[in-house]
């Protein structure tokens, strides 16, 4: 039902979207007219994505499982988000001591995606940390998110995971929820530990007997 709610309202979203792009264009140069036409398209965008994160995390699928060499989807996500962490003062450090893990390269992806978005919208104002890392033992493959930011109060972190709840002017409140969904199907874990000016810690567990899961109807 979410899924088809989300179609209904991306069919029209777009052609409201069109329409204010168009203006946008015609009142180049006429203030506040353009500001309000581009304010418009923006909020058309914001709501694209909330539609996007919906549709993920309604949208039954099947993994597509194999070894998933870690350095690499490191180093993809340092190149799409280290620029968003040097304009915040801060930066993105990779220690992928573990060289693969069993996952869906594309779901792990948005996963670290995620939540490297959310660390660096936590990082304090000078000298901001992220760091990608991880490691492997017999029982299967931890990779972590750490960041010195603002970290979570113990009601955050309780609700943290949980579809809608943010604490951004600006945020869905679906980044994390997509990250435990992820590791839901993957047949994993996510564990955060934060704590106020302590900065947060998201590790993502990956057990090593992971098989494909049955496909959903």
């Amino acid at each position: 039902m979410a899924a088809g709610v989300a179609h209904e309202i991306r069919n029209p979203l777009s052609a409201l979207r069109g329409f204010a792009q168009f203006f946008a264009k015609k009142l180049a140069g006429r203030e506040p007219e353009e500001l309000y036409a581009r304010t418009m398209v923006q909020e058309a965008d914001r709501l694209n994505r909330v539609i996007t994160d919906l549709l993920f995390l309604a949208r039954p699928r099947r993994l597509n499982l194999a070894q998933v060499p870690l350095a690499e989807v490191f180093g993809e996500v340092h190149t799409l988000l280290s620029m968003d962490a040097q304009a915040k003062d801060g930066r993105l450090e990779l220690d992928p001591q573990a060289q693969s893990v069993a996952a869906d390269r594309d779901a792990l992806k948005q996963a670290l995606i995620n939540l490297t978005m959310n660390a660096i919208e936590a990082l304090p104002e000078h000298e901001g940390l992220i760091r990608l890392e991880s490691r492997q033992d017999e029982r299967g493959t931890w990779i972590t998110v750490r960041d010195n930011g603002r970290g979570m109060t113990a009601e955050e972190r309780e609700h943290a995971l949980e579809p809608f709840f943010t604490t951004r002017d600006k945020g869905t409140g679906l980044g994390l929820a997509i990250v435990h969904t992820i590791m839901q199907e993957h047949g994993g874990s996510i564990d955060i530990e934060s704590a106020p000016d302590r900065g947060a810690t998201a590790c993502l567990f990956f057990p090593r007997n992971l098989s494909q899961p049955e496909s959903q109807s």
